[in-house]
């Protein structure tokens, strides 16, 4: 008996020591891989910028605009392995000012709909000024997660972000895609991390919505996915609060996430 408990504790330490491991490679890759990236960012930027200046090369600035893009997703992707690295360090920081989410959204959306090939983004706002207290880069992380797993997950066509106020007191975020789906069954689940849905193809690491349920809950608003009406595809729905109480949610508390609206 005492040398299976034992046992157990050797396992229990090892899988620890796994987890961190694997922690610390998220850290170091994405600081490691930033530099080099901001460098290849700037550069295709300048390009871009010297390219709109001559109308007659306009086939070559859109394919620049394309590759801006791919950079992006890649800085976003960077962007999730820090920020999941930072939860699981307790190091993860929101720190909400007086923005206007529709501004912030706006940005979000720049390079995907300068660059992305093979969908059409529609994004819907309205009114069209919603001012609260949020984390404008958190909030740009957001929604670049929720975009990236629609068109990743999407078979072509349309993707549509709507924005709206919900009462005077809520801001509604709703992602739109036409993918396969994700089952009832796995609707709470797909918000851990490192996990995807079961029919999901080349899903990735599974940290995109664990990163979004942790930006979510960090401005006490609420995260959850339905299947979308009318179509196959789903409905990624997120409520935030425009404005944050005074005191802060403790970092250990049960992130809320939900799976109808």
């Amino acid at each position: 008996m005492a040398r299976a408990r034992t046992g157990a504790r050797a396992a229990g330490a090892t899988g620890q020591d796994e987890t961190e491991r694997r922690i610390d490679f998220l850290d170091i890759a994405s600081h490691e891989l930033r530099t080099p990236l901001t460098v290849l960012r700037g550069q295709a930027q300048l390009m871009q910028r010297r390219l709109r200046k001559q109308p007659e090369r306009e086939a070559e600035s859109a394919e620049v605009a394309k590759m801006l893009y791919q950079i992006e997703r890649m800085a976003n992707q960077l962007d999730v392995f820090l920020a999941a690295a930072h939860i699981a360090q307790k190091r993860f920081q929101v720190n909400p000012t007086e923005i206007d989410l529709v501004v912030a959204v706006r940005r979000a959306l720049e390079a995907p709909l300068a660059g992305a090939t093979g969908h059409t983004i529609r994004f819907e706002a309205e009114p069209e000024q919603i001012t609260g207290e949020f984390d404008r880069k958190r909030i740009e992380e957001l929604i670049g997660i929720l975009l990236s797993n629609a068109l990743k997950f999407s078979r072509g066509g349309e993707v549509a972000l709507l924005l709206e106020c919900r009462g005077e007191r809520t801001a509604r975020i709703e992602v739109h895609d036409t993918g396969s789906g994700v089952p009832p069954s796995e609707r709470h689940r797909v918000f851990g991390a490192y996990t995807t849905g079961s029919n999901a193809e080349n899903a990735g690491a599974g940290l995109g919505l664990y990163v979004a349920r942790e930006i979510v809950r960090r401005h006490h608003g609420k995260i959850g996915v339905r299947a979308r009406r009318g179509g196959s595809g789903s409905v990624f729905w997120v409520e935030l609060p425009l404005r944050q109480p005074v005191k802060a949610m403790p970092a250990t508390a049960a992130p809320p996430a939900a799976a109808h609206t």
